[in-house]
């Protein structure tokens, strides 16, 4: 038992990730699509966009950036993490959560900085970078999946993580406080 310990709970749980320039993506789906030889290059777009949806997207191992994050920096909307080669901030990445359940998000990165670590600790790759990146969570699968995993670990946390409807009630009943507090105040006896 350590003297003056905190009872609250650590959360340090560490999560590897996969990282990957969305260009790569797009590149290796193309690149697939031209191999099959079934698909016109002049209706590349089209067939494209019909593929995303229908194959899984083999990323060369090359391309693939080590990172990993903790629980407790992942949120609905943004992420920090560390990785292991510099990214420009604007750059579209897609992150993959090498989790039980892996799920894939797309992001854009905000935030890029490198940071000393002095640490003795020895390890197979070294993070030398701080990202920050926001979602894109434009379609419906990420916003679930992204809505399933802070769930599914909000009761390890021992946090609350707010819906958007939620959000939205708490946002109204404080317009709906705010309007009752300007009508009483104007109702109040003007002194003469």
């Amino acid at each position: 038992m350590i003297y003056n310990a905190s009872e609250d709970p650590v959360l340090i749980k560490k999560i590897s990730l996969e990282l990957w320039l969305l260009r790569s993506e797009v590149e290796s789906n193309i690149k697939k699509l031209l191999e099959d030889g079934k698909n016109d290059p002049t209706n590349i777009v089209s067939d494209y966009n019909k593929s995303t949806t229908e194959t899984q997207v083999e990323i060369r191992p090359s391309k693939i950036i080590n990172g990993s994050t903790f629980l407790s920096e992942v949120q609905k909307d943004k992420i920090l993490l560390f990785s292991e080669k510099k990214l420009i901030i604007g750059q579209s990445i897609v992150i993959n959560f090498l989790i039980p359940s892996p799920f894939k998000l797309h992001a854009t990165i905000t935030y890029c900085r490198k940071y000393q670590t002095k640490g003795n600790v020895i390890a197979v790759s070294k993070l030398p970078y701080r990202i920050q990146a926001v979602f894109n969570l434009d379609e419906e699968a990420e916003k679930t999946s992204i809505t399933n995993f802070l769930d599914s670990i909000k009761d390890i946390q021992g946090i609350r993580v707010k819906s958007e409807v939620e959000e939205e009630v708490e946002e109204e009943e404080l317009d709906s406080e705010e309007g009752s507090n300007a009508k009483v105040e104007n109702e109040k006896p003007k002194p003469e």
